[in-house]
């Protein structure tokens, strides 16, 4: 009878367990749609927010860029009077001057542009398009990403769900045979080995229950990291 004291500390062990580590069943876990995890999800990634400010930059400095050719262009205007003289001549054979107002004013504007501040505002632009372009396609990926995660985990939360289900009858089961045999123990009905292998496999079942919990729990959580939602 030695072994009598191990395997009532093991049956008190294994209560205060299912104590401290609560059954996770469907009822306790706040699960929404998978296509609302995902739009959580995209509105919760610190990564798309990135790609978004990213996105807003380059098309800020494409508008700015196309604005800048303005200070580029140089204007010279000229405003010159004079006064050149009509020269007629008479009947009588003489020659008069007389003034011609209209033709001695002149203005003058001149416009010139640099090849190269055009050239290199071009260039400048086509850059900034192309990062903007990039920063959209990279937004597109980590959505694509993001959304083949949170399908996966959510996937894996309600299989390992049904399976925790299944281990928890499992163990519950044990823990009914569990304690038919300490009681067939104690009244000496059993031999020590029944008893043990009785043990073996009430242990294999928690251990196969707790294993699947945790596994529940970890794609839980990453879940709620991911979304931002609280689950469980």
């Amino acid at each position: 009878m030695k072994f009598r004291p191990l395997i009532v500390a093991f049956l008190i062990s294994g209560s205060l367990t299912a104590q401290v580590n609560p059954v996770i069943s469907a009822a306790s876990l706040k699960l929404p749609s998978p296509e609302e995890l995902v739009d959580a999800a995209i509105a919760n990634s610190p990564h798309l927010k990135q790609q978004d400010a990213l996105y807003l930059k380059n098309d800020y400095l494409i508008k700015t860029e196309k604005q800048k050719w303005i200070s580029g262009v140089k204007f010279n205007f000229e405003l010159g009077s004079g006064n050149q003289a009509l020269l007629i001549q008479q009947a009588v054979g003489t020659v008069e001057s007389y003034s011609n107002l209209n033709n001695g004013y002149r203005a003058t504007l001149n416009l010139g542009v640099s090849a190269f501040d055009l050239v290199n505002r071009k260039s400048a632009v086509k850059i900034a398009e192309y990062e903007k372009k990039a920063s959209y396609q990279q937004r597109e990926i980590l959505i694509q990403e993001l959304r083949l995660t949170i399908l996966t985990r959510y996937q894996t939360v309600l299989t390992t769900l049904r399976m925790l289900e299944i281990r928890s009858e499992a163990k519950q089961v044990n823990k009914q045979t569990r304690a038919m045999a300490e009681k067939e123990f104690a009244e000496g009905k059993i031999p020590v080995s029944d008893m043990s292998t009785v043990i073996e496999s009430a242990a294999r079942a928690d251990a196969e229950y707790e294993t699947t919990r945790q596994t529940l729990i970890e794609n839980i959580r990453v879940l709620e990291v991911l979304t931002g939602k609280k689950l469980l």
